[in-house]
């Protein structure tokens, strides 16, 4: 698998990679044979690849960088996983509420990855407030990357994990 060579792109380390997945599985119980992947600020796709590894048969993954979207689509056909997946090279933020729940709307779970640039802290808070009123009648959880704790007005994660310069809460309902 590739990354792309876009200075705001910043893959998730394996090994940080392995230890959400761990979480995801052993403590959340996530079923990946079950649950619909969304993939935001997606970079080189390799956190819904890996749920695609995993057993998942449904997985978005958003990002607006042209190159970086190249680079998702070629990893996809490099593993010969294509036909598991979408990508959409449009800015999240900008996309409606209906594409989201139109994607997920075969499933009872929701399971969204969220791993902006650092420096963009409100655009993730914003974000995973929004998927949290979105995906309402659904479980969700929303795993969100950062180089600290986020701290939303009222809304606790469930979890924190810190993993080298990574961060990730992870919210759920």
């Amino acid at each position: 698998m590739t990354a792309p060579s876009v200075p705001s792109t910043r893959p998730t380390s394996d090994i940080s990679k392995q230890a959400l997945f761990n979480v995801l599985l052993h403590r959340f119980g996530v079923d990946f044979n079950r649950v619909t992947v969304l993939d935001l600020f997606a970079g080189s796709g390799s956190l819904g690849i890996e749920a695609i590894s995993c057993g998942c048969p449904n997985v978005l993954f958003i990002e607006a960088n042209a190159k970086a979207a190249a680079c998702i689509r070629g990893n996809l056909r490099l593993l010969s996983v294509e036909q598991f997946a979408k990508v959409l090279q449009r800015k999240a933020e900008g996309i409606p509420d209906a594409v989201f729940l139109d994607f997920a709307a075969q499933s009872d779970e929701v399971l969204v990855f969220m791993d902006p640039p650092y420096a963009e802290k409100q655009l993730l808070r914003d974000q995973i407030k929004r998927f949290l009123g979105i995906f309402y009648r659904q479980k969700l959880l929303i795993a969100a990357e950062s180089d600290e704790k986020l701290h939303l007005d009222g809304i606790l994660p469930s979890h924190t994990l810190t993993h080298g310069k990574a961060t990730f809460s992870i919210y759920g309902r």
